[in-house]
C-alpha cells in the first residue's frame, strides 16, 4: 500500500453515482459472497478504488469500502492507514461527498463502516500488529466515536474496539517496561493471605473477561443494526413515529425510503384488454357481424404497447441472464443492479402487506373479544 498516496488525496465534492467504476465497486463489494475469500477479488476492488481516487479524488463512501479492502489485503497496517484517512476526512472535510449538509447519507456511510469494517477488524490475526499501526488506528476510532455515540446512546462497535485497543496498548507497555507495574506487584505481595501469582492470575482473568465482553458487545451491536434495518422493522417505526430521526435513518438503511407500491402493472392491464377483446368477439359472433383486419391490427398494437409499458417480470429477466441474452458486461451489470433494486422494492412491499395483514388480524381478534365480553 502506498501510504503517502492515500493520505495526500484531495477530496471529491461531487456525487460519483454516475461513475461506472463507482457502481461496479458498489455492487461487487456488497454481493458475490463466495468471491470474498479470494485475494484476487480484493485486489480487483482495490484497483478500482485507487482509479476512482486518482480521477475524482477521495469520497467518503469509496473510502469506507477501501477500509474493508485494505483490511483484507494489508491487515492492521492497511486498515489503520485507510481508517485514518476516512475518519480525518469524515470529521474535517465538510464538503467531501457526501457533504455535511447531506446528513443522512453521511450517517449511512458511517453505519456501513460499523456494520462491515468493525467485524472484519475483530477477525484479523494479532501477528502483523505494530505500535505505529495501532496508534494510528486508535486515533482514527477516537475521531469516529463521538459520531457513533450520537447515533447510538452508550456507543457501539467502534467504542468497544477502541477500548480493547487501549487495554492491549497498556498491556504491551507493561511487558516492555516491567518496572511500571512493580508497585502493583509489591502491593499484591503484601496483601495478607494472598500470594502474588494468584493475584496476577486474577488480573489476567479479568482482562480476558473484559476483552470477551467488548467483542460480544460489538457483535451484538452489529446484529442489532441488521435487525433494525429489516423492512418490517423500519416500516413499523415509520407508522408509529413517522417524523423521528431514528425512523428516517432506519427507512433509508432498509432501502425503503424511495419505495412506492405499484397499484397496477402491464400484465393486469393486458389481461383486462384481452377480456374486453374476447367479449367483443363473442358479441360479433352472436350478432353475426364482422371485424376488419385494420381493427384487429389496432387492437393487437394497443395490447403490445400495454405489455411493453413496464419491464418484464423478475423471473423472465433472470432467465434472460442465465440464457446469456446479454453479451455486453456493462449491460449485464446494469440489469443486475436493476434486478437488485426491484427485489428490494418487493421486500418493502411484502413487508408493508405483512404488517397491514397483522394489524387487520389483531383488530379482528380484539373485536371478537369485545363481542364475547358484551355477550
Amino acid at each position: 500500500m502506498n501510504k503517502n498516496f492515500i493520505l495526500d488525496l484531495t477530496v471529491n465534492t461531487t456525487n460519483p453515482i454516475n461513475n461506472k467504476e463507482f457502481l461496479w465497486v458498489s455492487y461487487n463489494i456488497n454481493n458475490s459472497t463466495a468471491k470474498k475469500y479470494e485475494k484476487s477479488y480484493w485486489m480487483t476492488l482495490e484497483k478500482k478504488c485507487l482509479s476512482l481516487f486518482g480521477i475524482n479524488g477521495y469520497d467518503l463512501q469509496t473510502g469506507a469500502w477501501f477500509c474493508l479492502i485494505s483490511a483484507h489485503l494489508y491487515s492492521w497496517e492497511g486498515l489503520a492507514v485507510a481508517s485514518w484517512k476516512f475518519a480525518d476526512t469524515f470529521v474535517k472535510q465538510k464538503q467531501c461527498w457526501p457533504p455535511l449538509t447531506a446528513s443522512q447519507m453521511r450517517t449511512n456511510t458511517l453505519i456501513w463502516y460499523i456494520k462491515n469494517v468493525i467485524p472484519a477488524m475483530q477477525m484479523l490475526s494479532d501477528d502483523p500488529k505494530t505500535d505505529s499501526s495501532l496508534r494510528l488506528l486508535e486515533d482514527s476510532l477516537a475521531l469516529l466515536t463521538e459520531f457513533e455515540n450520537n447515533l447510538f446512546s452508550g456507543g457501539g462497535g467502534i467504542s468497544a474496539v477502541l477500548s480493547e485497543l487501549k487495554r492491549e496498548k497498556k498491556s504491551e507497555i507493561e511487558k516492555k517496561f516491567p518496572f511500571l507495574s512493580e508497585s502493583g506487584k509489591h502491593v499484591a505481595n503484601n496483601i495478607p493471605g494472598k500470594n502474588n501469582s494468584h493475584y496476577v492470575n486474577n488480573l489476567k482473568s479479568k482482562n480476558i473477561y473484559c476483552n470477551m465482553i467488548a467483542f460480544i458487545s460489538g457483535v451484538l451491536m452489529t446484529l442489532f443494526i441488521n435487525y433494525l434495518g429489516q423492512p418490517e422493522v423500519a416500516l413499523e417505526f415509520k407508522r408509529v413515529i413517522p417524523d423521528a430521526f431514528l425512523t428516517e435513518m432506519l427507512v433509508n438503511y432498509s432501502g425503503c425510503s424511495e419505495y412506492t407500491s405499484d397499484q397496477t402493472d402491464s400484465w393486469t392491464r393486458l389481461r383486462k384488454k384481452m377480456d374486453g377483446f374476447e367479449e367483443t368477439l363473442n358479441t360479433i359472433e352472436k350478432n353475426r357481424g364482422y371485424i376488419t383486419i385494420s381493427k384487429l391490427k389496432t387492437i393487437v398494437h394497443d395490447m403490445k404497447n400495454t405489455l411493453l409499458e413496464y419491464p418484464p417480470s423478475l423471473n423472465i429477466r433472470l432467465s434472460n441472464l442465465y440464457n446469456n441474452e446479454y453479451t455486453d458486461k456493462e449491460d449485464i451489470k446494469r440489469e443486475l443492479e436493476s434486478i437488485r433494486s426491484d427485489i428490494n422494492k418487493y421486500k418493502c412491499q411484502s413487508a408493508e402487506l405483512k404488517l397491514k395483514n397483522e394489524r387487520l388480524l389483531k383488530e379482528n381478534k380484539d373485536g371478537q373479544k369485545s363481542t364475547n365480553l358484551k355477550s
